[in-house]
């Protein structure tokens, strides 16, 4: 009797914890699915940065790293426009990405060590870990491929406004129309001084790497160089020479009264610079010689061995503002006698108007073949020099994006 009482208790037992059981098991596998799908939608790429200053926490230009950057709105929707998927915006993405320094052991030790021992120790990170955790679990997991699209965004943009700048090679038809307003010879000026910056940018370069090839040009800086000097030294000249001889202008009478304007301004420069010279000329006249016999202090060297260093005085000021004054009044002199024989070559040199529009037809077409060998050899030094930063610059960023989540 008490046998059979205690199999039917067991049993009625039994029945009951069969529901308890099988819903933990639901539960436990639910759970266990879900921090599947958890990690195995959520990926880490790891970025490293490996230029000159990176260990000073600078980009490549100088200024300050700033690595949230990766999380800013152009980067992020530039990410977007080149990912496939539609319905995410850049809060949403924002969101979704976690941005961790990377240190090794070795560094952490070393950080608290310092801290420990009361000294000031500042770490710099050059390795950052990216995450990327994709909201909707149970879809294609598409984390590998939205890193991937972060990664390429942060690195053109990091390159277009960090890396290096060769914005002086830029020059469309828009900035030709800028030229538009001046006379031919003010133009021709202008030119020389943009060819200038050029040739001194291209020199640099052929300086760095005068081995250079560009594949897509087939051009060396060396051989840029010598087209920007014999546009500037030979083509321009050739220009301005011609406008000179012919007294050719767009506005005659505008252009002679603005060349008067600026020799105005420019013997007020010297007269001021006179002055200041003629003053400084005589308090070193006055001052005493014997100062200069103590102006020596003893002082270390680099080896820490003692030498005499002669400190300025107020004679060295003196002399400085002498020469910066001398230099300044012979500069605006030599700019007025140029402005001077402009001045004569306009005002005496008159066609009538048949002659007046043939030279400025010639004088027009000069500068439309100006511009055209102009833009020419730009295009060839911005696409080889485009080349030469990218070769350059290849392994500034590095991007490790695993294929499997971790």
């Amino acid at each position: 009797m008490v046998s059979t009482i205690a199999k039917r208790i067991i049993k009625a037992l039994n029945i009951r914890w069969i529901p308890v059981f099988f819903i933990s098991f639901i539960l436990s596998l639910g759970y266990m699915s879900y921090n599947f799908l958890a990690s195995y939608n959520k990926l880490t790429m790891v970025m490293s940065l490996n230029y000159p200053n990176a260990e000073k926490g600078l980009y490549p230009d100088g200024t300050r790293f700033n690595i949230f950057r990766i999380k800013s709105e152009q980067v992020l929707d530039r990410a977007i426009s080149n990912f496939s998927e539609n319905g995410i915006t850049v809060d949403r993405l924002r969101n979704r990405i976690d941005v961790y320094e990377k240190a090794s052991n070795k560094d952490v030790e070393e950080v608290k060590t310092a801290k420990l021992s009361g000294r000031d120790y500042k770490y710099i990170p050059n390795e950052y870990t990216i995450s990327y955790s994709q909201k909707n679990k149970f879809a294609k997991n598409h984390t590998y491929e939205m890193l991937s699209a972060i990664a390429v965004a942060y690195d053109e943009i990091f390159r277009k406004e960090h890396a290096d700048n060769n914005s002086v090679l830029k020059f469309d038809a828009a900035s030709f129309a800028d030229y538009d307003i001046y006379e031919y010879i003010e133009i021709a000026d202008l030119l020389f001084d943009k060819a200038n910056m050029v040739a001194s940018h291209i020199s640099m370069r052929n300086t760095q790497s005068g081995g250079f090839i560009s594949k897509e040009t087939g051009e060396t800086f060396a051989n840029i160089d010598t087209m920007v000097r014999n546009f500037k030294d030979i083509e321009i000249e050739k220009f301005k020479a011609f406008i000179i001889s012919s007294a050719i202008a767009k506005d005659r009478a505008s252009y002679i009264n603005k060349l008067r304007y600026k020799n105005d301004n420019l013997s007020f420069e010297k007269r001021k610079a006179l002055i200041e010279l003629d003053f400084t000329k005589g308090a070193l006249e006055k001052y005493d010689p014997n100062m200069t016999g103590v102006a020596f202090i003893p002082t270390l060297d680099k080896t820490n061995e003692f030498y005499m260093s002669r400190t300025k005085i107020g004679i060295d000021y003196l002399a400085n503002a002498a020469y910066k004054a001398g230099i300044t009044a012979e500069k605006a002199e030599k700019e007025i006698e140029a402005n001077n024989y402009l001045i004569n070559m306009f005002s005496n040199i008159n066609h009538d108007e048949l002659e007046e529009s043939r030279l400025k037809s010639a004088a027009e077409k000069m500068l439309t073949n100006l511009k055209d060998d102009l833009s020419v050899i730009l295009s060839v030094a911005l696409k080889t020099d485009n080349e030469y930063i990218l070769y350059e610059t290849r392994d500034y960023l590095k991007f490790n994006i695993p294929e499997k989540s971790i």
